[in-house]
């Protein structure tokens, strides 16, 4: 004979509990960690705007990342003083315990004059391409790095290549052009 628990209702609560109580402590740890991703994102948003202070133009090239207060900087720039002038804006960010400055300094690194150089340039080229016939420029993907212009995408054809060519050539400032434009689709 099979033995059968005196009070049915009271072992299924007990085990209703248990189940409940394990669940409630696996969403309050995932509902933690998201609390930390969340707070680690703000914390970088936040780092990343106070060092777009010292130079807007060159912060692209600094990377922001955080992990629960540590704070860590990477990319290049082309001087010292703005390097101390971006760590010493992040360290004054509330919520950043420890700050690991990884940014290299590299006198080949863009100054904020040149990358607005080659926005401008970039700019100026892309309005040569729009003017076209029978270009898309929308295909066409442009970048400029000291007044080397690289194209990248695709053309229809040869001639439509040549005359994208001949266009970015015709733009005042451009040194050079790197064609790796693809025909076809």
């Amino acid at each position: 004979m099979e033995k059968r628990p005196r009070h049915p209702r009271v072992a299924l609560v007990a085990t209703a509990a248990v189940v409940a109580i394990s669940f409630a402590g696996c969403g309050q740890n995932a509902t933690d960690k998201a609390r930390s991703a969340a707070d680690d994102t703000l914390l970088a948003a936040q780092v990343q705007a106070r060092i777009a202070g010292v130079d807007a133009a060159t912060v692209g090239l600094v990377h922001v990342s955080s992990s629960n207060g540590v704070v860590t900087l990477t990319g290049k720039i082309a001087n010292m003083g703005e390097r101390e002038a971006m760590e010493n804006a992040a360290r004054s960010v509330k919520g950043v315990e420890t700050l690991d400055d990884r940014v290299v300094v590299d006198a080949s690194a863009p100054t904020a004059a040149e990358i607005e150089a080659d926005l401008a340039l970039s700019a100026k080229v892309h309005t040569a391409l729009v003017a076209q016939t029978g270009v898309n420029a929308a295909d066409i993907h442009v970048d400029v790095h000291r007044g080397v212009v690289t194209l990248t995408g695709h053309v229809p054809s040869s001639a439509h290549k040549a005359v994208a060519d001949h266009a970015v050539r015709g733009v005042k400032g451009v040194t050079s052009v790197v064609d790796k434009l693809a025909i076809g689709d």
